[in-house]
């Protein structure tokens, strides 16, 4: 059933007050989402703007509910029931995801504690569109919107919320989202832990740059402090995932002197614990759980007790346990964190491709081929493995920081390579050309027997010089048997 609208925002109208002739907040709000989604999307969404006066049954009219929450919202009746059962409705029906994505999402115009936001809100993150002080602590409602300051508290996770609703509008319409290259880390895990308040935007940073990989990030729920299966739910979440990322900073230390219990904390007692067994199960050459503890190597510590929390922290054996701590720009964290996971895939990869090696006595030859051609150089991979080689072909289906992991691998090993050129481009034929030539910087030590490309009837290959300067044998199909067009490649192998 086609929906009257994408979206439905529910508003309090004292958050769209303004002192001068300026638009309001949610107005603001409204118009930069609109411009977002129209870029998105190629064209205008359709958005309902309520203040509560809408009748029940909105679940069947709009795909998504935006719920502007604030102090004046969640205190107001019609408010507080416009969302409330719109989320029931959906609750009810079985409806409250599609594909997996939430259809009801929350905006806090400024902090409202989590115990007294409306039923089924309390469990949804929420998109902070506030500022903090970082002296006091306290919300501070944003109102320039283009101030430098605001880019990080404001704007990237604005642009985040566009994503998701773009999505989920894509999906409700039944578009499939345009077909774009699998990204790294496709149906893994991270944690990345809570952070303390005034690290919340340079968590924002790494949660971006990981799900710009593909990798999908825990927690992906509220969770509450005080709640007596914290440490159960984190630990389940820890299982699921690769390794931990926290961020400490002084605030975990309060004026008085006392160690808050905070989520953050928790969250590293927890996963160290799970490091430290993770890790003796395996031996002593990699880590089996890897953790990163960062502390901003830039962070104003408002008082001594603070300063002091950060440095016994540091040597407490017990809450680094399994963990590298660094202190260092953000920037060098996120080269690390990559680093590290390619290391970690690179193993998983090097030990698949090992024991498929084992007791294996034909040569092997590595068929380089595009997801494009696969279907037409299966008949090339077919003869040779009928002459008798080992034939490796590219993994297509896997994430692509897994497929370079292993066309790099297959290069170390194989013994012989073909580049096979039909539909793709001359460029690309260059570039695996170039990833040939560059094997022994991936770890090749043999030297490889024969190197070269097979360009299909029809396939233009127009400048040779390179391929022939550095020792490439270049094959055209004519027509011609197989085993003819082949044999410059097959005499040397």
């Amino acid at each position: 059933m086609p929906y009257e609208y994408d979206i439905l925002i529910s508003y309090h109208p004292n958050d769209d007050v303004s002192a001068d002739q300026q638009p309001g907040w949610v107005s603001s709000f409204h118009r930069f989402l609109d411009r977002l989604l129209t870029q998105l999307m190629g064209q205008k969404p359709s958005i309902l703007i309520s203040d509560g006066k809408n009748n029940p049954g909105m679940s069947d009219k709009a795909i998504a509910l935006i719920s502007i929450l604030s102090p004046a919202y969640v205190t107001t009746v019609p408010c507080v029931k416009e969302s409330e059962g719109f989320y029931r409705e959906l609750l009810h029906a079985g409806k409250l995801q599609m594909q997996n994505q939430h259809r009801v999402f929350k905006v806090l115009k400024t902090y409202v504690p989590t115990t007294e936001q409306p039923d089924g809100f309390r469990e949804l993150i929420g998109y902070n569109l506030f500022g903090i002080n970082l002296e006091t602590g306290e919300s501070v409602e944003i109102n320039d919107f283009f101030n430098n300051e605001v880019e990080g508290t404001y704007w990237l996770r604005l642009v985040d919320l566009a994503h998701e609703l773009y999505d989920l509008i894509m999906e409700a319409r039944g578009k499939k989202k345009e077909e774009v290259l699998t990204v790294e880390g496709a149906d893994e895990y991270i944690y990345l832990a809570n952070p303390p308040r005034d690290l919340a935007i340079q968590r924002d940073v790494i949660r971006r740059e990981l799900q710009r990989h593909g990798y999908n990030i825990l927690p992906n729920q509220y969770l509450n402090v005080e709640s007596s299966n914290l440490e159960e739910v984190i630990k389940s979440d820890l299982e699921r995932c690769k390794l931990s990322i926290h961020f400490i900073s002084g605030s975990a230390y309060n004026k008085d002197g006392e160690q808050v219990k905070s989520l953050p904390t928790v969250q590293n007692k927890v996963a160290a614990a799970h490091s430290v067994w993770k890790n003796q199960q395996v031996g002593k050459d990699h880590l089996a759980f890897p953790r990163f503890i960062w502390i901003p190597p830039d962070s104003k510590v408002s008082d001594e007790q603070q300063k002091l929390f950060i440095e016994n922290f540091k040597r407490d054996a017990q809450m680094v346990a399994g963990a590298e701590v660094l202190s260092i720009p953000l920037e060098e964290l996120k080269n690390i964190i990559r680093n590290e996971l390619y290391e970690i895939n690179t193993r998983a990869n090097s030990k698949v491709i090992l024991q498929s090696e084992s007791n294996n006595e034909k040569q092997q030859v590595y068929l380089i081929c595009d997801k494009m051609d696969r279907d037409e150089a299966k008949k090339l991979a077919d003869h040779l493995s009928v002459s008798g080689y080992e034939v490796i072909v590219p993994e297509l289906t896997g994430t692509i920081l897994e497929a370079r992991q292993l066309h790099q691998l297959h290069l170390n090993r194989c013994d012989a390579a073909i580049i096979y050129m039909s539909k793709v481009s001359e460029k690309w034929v260059n570039s695996k050309a170039h990833d040939v030539l560059k094997s022994p910087g991936f770890g090749r030590i043999k030297t490889m027997k024969c190197k070269a490309v097979f360009v299909e009837k029809g396939a233009k290959l127009h400048d040779q010089m390179f391929l022939k300067q550095n020792g490439f044998e270049v094959m055209h199909n004519k027509n011609e048997f197989l085993s003819e067009v082949l044999r410059p490649f097959t005499s040397k192998v």
